[in-house]
């Protein structure tokens, strides 16, 4: 195996990481019904592991259509304020 370069090393040195919470410990988290001593054991440890971002966001539900992308209403054509913008064109001409 070739030797890893500096900048590798010197990543995987500063990513040590604790001990990955337990799959139960995550699933509370997501579920929101950590105490607050917890949660924030795992906001830490969330914050340095990526693997564990990964779970989590995995087991996030997934978003409603309409939440994720709202839709602009429409007024209908004969809406009133429509109506005196046409009027006033129509008068104007």
């Amino acid at each position: 195996m070739s030797e890893l370069p500096k900048s590798v090393r010197n990543r995987l040195a500063a990513s040590t990481v604790d001990a990955h919470p337990d799959a139960d410990l995550l699933t509370g988290f997501v579920e929101r019904r950590l105490g607050e001593a917890e949660r924030r054991q795992v906001i830490a440890h969330l914050a340095k592991c990526t693997d564990c971002r990964e779970v989590v966001a995995l087991a996030l539900p997934p978003m409603e259509a309409a939440a994720a992308a709202p839709t602009a209403a429409r007024r209908p054509w004969f809406a009133p304020v429509l109506l005196f913008r046409w009027g006033a064109a129509a008068a104007d001409v």
